[in-house]
């Protein structure tokens, strides 16, 4: 028992150790941080109103310039349009007709009821057209059954 005892105090004073040296990690990196702030702010207050305005100014059309060019790289997708719902090749659900009209928003739909076909319905508008089927699954082939031969054939 005396010996569990030993190894728990030793266990508590390592723990403390730790925790008192991240502490004086934690103290001197922000420390560092105030004094780089402290830096930045005279060197602003050196410049002049005008020229501050200017870089303001530039680093304002930089942000335009990479939002614009985002904007323009976001993927474009090419949607089927069929009984009322948008599709996408090989996803088996569909986007909302009302939402990507009004806002050009595309939105997934949710099953709301599970029948055959299954109707969805738009969590963000509510929009809810009738039951539609995928447009590249295909129609239900009727089987052809052969006959069974019951018996020898005599």
């Amino acid at each position: 028992m005396d010996i569990i005892a030993k190894i728990k105090e030793k266990i508590i004073d390592r723990l403390l150790q730790i925790g008192l040296f991240l502490i004086g990690v934690l103290l001197t990196a922000l420390a560092f941080l105030l004094d780089q702030i402290f830096e930045i702010q005279q060197t602003v207050s050196k410049l002049s109103p005008l020229l501050l305005l200017k870089i303001i100014l530039l680093l304002s059309a930089v942000v335009i310039f990479l939002v614009a060019y985002i904007l323009h790289k976001r993927p474009k997708y090419k949607f089927t349009r069929f009984n009322d719902l948008l599709w996408l090749h090989n996803d088996p659900i569909p986007f909302c007709l009302n939402c990507y009209e009004a806002n050009n928003n595309a939105f997934h739909m949710f099953v709301k009821a599970q029948t055959d076909p299954p109707r969805y319905k738009c969590q963000h508008c509510g929009y809810y057209p009738k039951a539609s089927k995928h447009p590249d699954e295909p129609k239900e082939i009727n089987k052809i059954t052969q006959p069974v031969n019951e018996g020898d054939g005599e």
